[in-house]
């Protein structure tokens, strides 16, 4: 997976985007990575005034949610403040 960010002006809110390309498999794959990466930046703490996008990869509809929730929050600790 990977994570891109951008910060907001004027909000300190969170805003998360999920996208997931054919190269992650069919349809059922792919909308198991978007429910896995939904799910796992739930669990996150994220910094304040963050708009994130994660990009699904293949290979990560057949991980668990452990995994993956593991990998974001090693991703989202790199955020800098």
């Amino acid at each position: 997976m990977s994570l891109h960010v951008g910060t907001q002006t004027g909000h300190t809110g969170l805003r998360v985007a999920v996208v997931a390309s054919r190269r992650v498999g069919n349809a059922v794959a792919r909308n198991r990575a978007k429910r896995l990466l939904r799910e796992a930046s739930r669990r996150v703490d994220w910094p304040s005034g963050v708009d994130a996008v994660l990009v699904a990869r293949p290979g990560i509809a057949g991980a668990d949610l452990q995994r993956v929730l593991d990998e974001l929050t090693d991703l989202v600790e790199r955020i800098p403040a």
